[in-house]
């Protein structure tokens, strides 16, 4: 992917996330649990260290995991970045009695000189980062020897039940106007990549997560209220989209159904089913990773 190319996916990206500021906390449980998760895992390379004076949490959103960093050390400078400004005034005016800093920045040229964070996180962003590995050389040059960057991002398997539907209906219709889905770095590669970047992996984990959502549309709707919509072009708006978007549900709702006793079910041989009351589910895969630098 050309420089020119990220450059125009990261605009996309910000103007998503500015539009979502206002509803972001309303459909974000996902993120406020993924959130609590990493400050756990975090804990176990602490152990034994002295304490943490400066973290910088990049992708912070409205505050999810910086309220959480600024719980946790409370004696600690806490610097929460992200690319949309709107979020940052939303996290802003959650609380602003805390050491908490807020700046608008990217991720690939963070506006710090080198070694001057003794932690870096970051929860659900860098799934956006069109290329993770510039990313991983600013944290890198950023932190403190000896200190810590905890990641968790979403994996390949994430909605793979939308990605299912979505190449059953465009091998159909074509592309029927709806653009290409996004694409999530695997654990290796995302492993391999912070390695070449000079970390040395302390422990990861995969973990996978299901939610329900009444259909198609409440799923897509959530998606798109959060900001976590396609980066990409938005398709050729033809005619078609709209009997493609169709097609997708009834294939989405027919397909992957969550019966009454909770289970999920798929059959690629049998026929569209009316949907069930339990809805349908959608899946996030969460890769966390905790490295350090030595």
């Amino acid at each position: 992917m050309r420089i020119n190319d990220n450059h125009k996916i990261q605009q996309r990206i910000r103007k998503a996330f500015s539009r979502a500021a206002v509803a972001y906390d309303t459909y974000s449980g996902l993120q406020e649990e993924v959130a609590r998760e990493l400050i756990e895992k975090v804990m176990d390379p602490l152990s034994g260290r002295q304490s943490i004076a400066s973290v910088l949490d990049i992708g912070c959103g409205t505050g999810h995991l910086t309220f959480h960093l600024s719980d946790y050390f409370p004696n600690a400078s806490i610097t929460g970045l992200d690319i949309a400004a709107p979020m940052l005034r939303r996290a802003a005016a959650k609380d602003s009695s805390r050491n908490i800093h807020l700046i608008a920045a990217d991720c690939t040229s963070l506006p710090y000189k080198k070694m001057c964070f003794d932690m870096v996180t970051s929860s659900l962003a860098y799934q956006w980062v069109p290329d993770p590995g510039a990313a991983f050389k600013e944290t890198f040059r950023v932190l403190n020897s000896g200190g810590i960057f905890a990641l968790a991002t979403l994996g390949p398997q994430t909605l793979h039940e939308l990605r299912r539907c979505y190449e059953a209906v465009k091998g159909n219709n074509g592309n029927g106007g709806l653009p290409p889905l996004l694409n999530y770095s695997s654990t290796d590669t995302l492993l391999s990549t912070m390695e070449e970047t000079g970390y040395r992996i302390h422990r990861w984990e995969r973990s996978v997560k299901t939610r329900r959502y009444k259909g198609l549309l409440d799923l897509l709707k959530t998606i798109k209220t959060i900001g976590a919509g396609n980066p990409y072009p938005e398709g050729d708006k033809s005619l078609a989209r709209g009997s493609t978007l169709k097609d997708l549900g009834l294939l989405y709702e027919g397909k992957f159904i969550i019966d009454v006793d909770g289970g999920v079910g798929w059959s690629a041989d049998a026929p569209i089913l009316p949907r069930r009351n339990g809805g349908i589910p959608a899946t996030y895969e969460i890769i966390s990773i905790i490295a350090l630098k030595h």
